[in-house]
């Protein structure tokens, strides 16, 4: 089984974060892993997991069909591509 992305704790966020503290979240941890400044190989894996749970995060309507998912679905799936067909359907009938 695979535990889906959970993209407010990727950016240290407790649920419900508001607009601005996800910004300021997501400036601190880049400045932290971004790979030009970060030369750890994990570094750049890292940055594109926050930059993926910025991109639904800081979109209110893909942030409350994370939230809707969660509440609906639980955390724990048999495969990451199940996940993301779930919440993609989730989303369309929201």
């Amino acid at each position: 089984m695979v535990q889906g992305p959970d993209y407010y704790d990727t950016l240290g966020l407790t649920r419900g974060a508001d607009d601005l503290s996800i910004r300021r979240a997501f400036r601190k941890l880049a400045l932290k892993f971004h790979p030009e400044i970060n030369k750890d190989p994990s570094a750049s894996q890292e940055f594109n997991r926050m930059c993926e749970a910025y991109d639904v995060l800081s979109d209110r309507e893909s942030a409350a069909c994370v939230r809707s998912f969660r509440a609906c679905f639980g955390h724990v799936f048999h495969s990451q591509i199940l996940l993301r067909a779930c919440l993609l359907v989730c989303c369309m009938h929201a």
